[in-house]
This record gives structure tokens, sequence and C-alpha cells, in this order.
């Protein structure tokens, strides 16, 4: 069995001094925006974790997305290594442990349509922040929100439209806007 530690199980928050594994478990089924919850494929689902890791909603300026932010290439493979591997779970005192381990293709395979999917998951939220920006009065600017997850796709969508392998971020990153 493989051990897993905190950084495993949330790779983008570091561990506490003190780390209850069991208060940790409960707080893993916890999640937002239920309001907005459909049934995805796990790919969909995937890549709107990654996305959502660009946000700071807790900022004062929660609408702007800093994509730096977006975990490299490893952190996503190791995140659905994970994922894939927890069909397996067992919790034994304050450790958690996988039994099965997954193959590197089967990995590889969900990386890959996870990156894909980050382009209809820009394109669902884009459009979800323009028509927000009619709907709902609150201190949130939805169109430059939507701006960005709409750039997002652009800049993407070649990388990962033309190749059936995995880009990395940083190739992502340095790419620029289609003219239109």
């Amino acid at each position: 069995m493989q051990q897993l530690t905190q950084r495993q199980i949330q790779p983008a928050h570091p561990a506490p001094a003190s780390f209850d594994l069991s208060n940790h478990m409960s707080n893993l089924a916890v999640s937002g925006n239920h309001e907005c919850a459909s049934y995805n494929p796990i790919a969909y689902d995937l890549a709107n974790h990654f996305c959502e890791m660009a946000a700071d909603y807790h900022s004062d300026t929660p609408h702007v997305l800093d994509y730096t932010k977006y975990p490299e290439l490893e952190e996503r493979q190791r995140f659905i290594r994970i994922y894939l591997g927890s069909e397996d779970i067992k919790i034994i005192g304050n450790s958690l442990y996988t039994g099965k381990k997954p193959s590197n293709a089967k990995v590889e395979q969900l990386v890959n349509a996870t990156e894909k999917y980050t382009l209809a998951n820009h394109l669902f939220w884009g459009l979800w922040g323009l028509v927000s920006s009619y709907v709902f009065k609150i201190d949130f600017d939805f169109k430059e929100y939507a701006r960005q997850r709409f750039q997002q796709y652009w800049i993407r969508k070649a990388a990962l439209l033309v190749s059936p392998s995995i880009v990395s971020q940083d190739e992502v990153m340095n790419a620029s806007l289609p003219s239109f």
C-alpha cells in the first residue's frame, strides 16, 4: 500500500502544524456552487478543479484570475494518479492508504482528456460570466471574469486541439492570442 501525504491529498495548501487526517477527510467532501452542479465527464470536473486554482475568491479582486497558479504537469499527474487510485482507499488511524496504483498510460490518458476539457470549461464559465453580468447585482466584475476565461480558451485552443500529447502550462503561457 502507498501512504499518501497531506501534499498529495490537497496539493494547493500546505499542511497545518497539527494535522488531523480524520477532520481533513470530512472536509474533502465539502464543495460549493451547488446551483451550478451537473453531471459532467470526470475529465471536465478535473479541468474545472485545476482552473479554479487560478482564482482567489477571498481577495479584493475575486474576478482576477492568475493562471501562474494553474498546477504544473507533474502536480496534475500526481493528483490524477491519486484520484484514479482512490477506488481502494483505506484509512487506518490518521493515515490514508491506497492499494491500487493506476498505470502510467491510464494517468496520461486522463491528464490529456482533462487538459482538452479546460477548453469547454473556459467557454462555459466565460458564458456564465457574460450572462451573470446582466442577472446579478453584486460586487463582482463578471465581464472581466468572462474576458479572462475566453482569453484562456483562445490561448490554449491551438496547442490542445492540434496535439494528442499533453502540453505544459509553460508552453501555453508563452503562446499569444490569435488576431480576429
